[in-house]
């Protein structure tokens, strides 16, 4: 027989399992973004901002590039880069209001948008029907 604990433990187990394997990057789309062209044109360092107020609360500082790669500019040690892809699957080539891209993390699909004079990026979850509004608001670093 069983004990509650060792229930507990088997779960935990396997909740952890599944969460390791939901956190990883979707190899094929990884895959394809290693096989592209390395140009590291920079599409734009961007900021993290309140998304009450808009304004920049410097808590991170991303940079994108048109490969599909971005990264936090202020983690130490810096950190790997993780990866995005286009709707259409293709690279940036320039930036547009009608660009739409997203995160290529399994666990955490965002879609992102660039506002009409592209100095503002919206991250949405398509996910979550509860809240349409943008999850994560970051402005152009000038």
């Amino acid at each position: 027989m069983w004990t509650c604990a060792t229930r507990l433990l088997a779960l935990g187990c396997v909740l952890f399992g599944l969460g390791l394997t939901a956190c990883e990057y979707n190899q094929e789309e990884i895959a394809y973004y290693k096989s592209q062209p390395r140009d590291g044109r920079i599409l734009g360092d961007w900021l993290t901002c309140d998304k009450a107020t808009g304004q920049p609360d410097g808590e991170y500082t991303y940079r994108y590039l048109a490969n599909g790669e971005f990264w936090k500019l202020n983690d130490k040690p810096p950190s790997p880069p993780r990866y995005f892809y286009t709707v259409d699957n293709r690279e940036l080539w320039d930036l547009s209001p009608g660009i739409r891209f997203y995160s290529a993390a399994s666990h955490y699909r965002l879609l992102y948008r660039f506002s009409q004079d592209l100095d503002v990026l919206y991250l949405y979850d398509p996910q979550d029907s509860q809240n349409p509004g943008p999850v994560k608001v970051l402005k152009r670093k000038k």
